[in-house]
């Protein structure tokens, strides 16, 4: 069975749609943030907002919208779900290691690079951080070597 596509920015789609979608906004900054950024109570006014993704737009296999040219960022956006999806997945591009927050709570951590966009699935950690109503997307992307972009399919 094919996983419902969780698109970085949570909006739930079927594996058919996800093609189709527009992201809204984030919020994002590249200084490093108080603690408790990702946590839902955060405030995050003061951020600018950008389009995903964000990167250099040299990398290869990214769709960049954002220029991020520093070390670190950090990107926050809340969703409306009207219901829990079956089998939630990140579909996520990131160059280079990203970390990964839903409502609070640390669900995912990538190393390295990918050079495409990928399918991957929410662990039960993860799924149970996923609720109906309003949830929080952080993420912390750090900059190693080469290109660099944190994205999604939009």
């Amino acid at each position: 069975m094919k996983p419902t596509i969780l698109i970085l920015s949570l909006c739930l789609l079927t594996s058919n749609a996800y093609a189709q979608f527009a992201d809204p906004p984030w919020r994002y900054t590249f200084e490093k943030p108080a603690d408790g950024w990702e946590q839902v109570n955060y405030d995050d006014a003061s951020w600018p907002t950008g389009l995903g993704g964000f990167g250099e737009y040299f990398t290869p296999g990214s769709r960049v919208r954002t220029p991020w040219l520093t070390n670190d960022i950090w990107i926050r956006r809340s969703v409306e779900l009207g219901a829990i999806p079956k089998n939630p997945a990140f579909y996520l591009y990131h160059d280079d290691d990203a970390v990964v927050f839903l409502n609070g709570q640390k669900v995912a951590e990538f190393k390295g690079y990918t050079n495409e966009y990928k399918v991957m699935p929410l662990d039960e950690t993860a799924v149970a951080a996923v609720k109906q109503g309003t949830n929080l997307l952080a993420v912390h992307c750090i900059q190693g070597d080469g290109g660099q972009a944190i994205a999604y399919v939009s």
